[in-house]
């Protein structure tokens, strides 16, 4: 655009409503890109903390008084099912995620699976765009 406007192929006003207007969007990228940046910092955040309940769960819900077992419970479970004398849990999301690694890697630890079976079922997988 600067090129165009010294070879007077655009004119002068021309060039400052086209300079305006990439202000403006350069402005509004720079704010949408820092937005990104803490919601990634957040959902990071997020993410330890719901890890860290879950590790603490068993200490958190023996230590409570009932009304605080039920808020516990409800936040971990939904619409679990009795069947055959057996608890059928439903987790909610993530601890089912962090449910299902745990039996993954219970199988794989009783299959004889290497001593880094555990931690590999969290490792990040490679993307699919290096």
């Amino acid at each position: 655009m600067y090129d165009d406007r010294l070879d007077g192929r655009i004119s002068a006003p021309e060039y400052d409503r086209r300079a305006e207007i990439f202000e403006q969007e350069r402005a509004q990228l720079q704010t949408s890109v820092a937005r990104y940046e803490r919601a990634s910092s957040s959902y990071v955040e997020e993410g330890i903390r719901v890890l860290e309940l879950a590790h603490r769960a068993v200490e958190l819900y023996e230590r409570q008084d009932v009304l605080e077992q039920g808020k516990l419970t409800a936040l971990v479970f939904s619409n679990s099912t009795w069947g055959g004398r057996r608890l059928h849990p439903q987790f909610r999301q993530p601890f089912g995620i962090i449910a299902d690694a745990m039996a993954e890697s219970a199988n794989r630890e009783a299959a004889g699976g290497g001593p880094d079976g555990f931690s590999e079922l969290w490792l990040r997988r490679r993307d699919s765009n290096p």
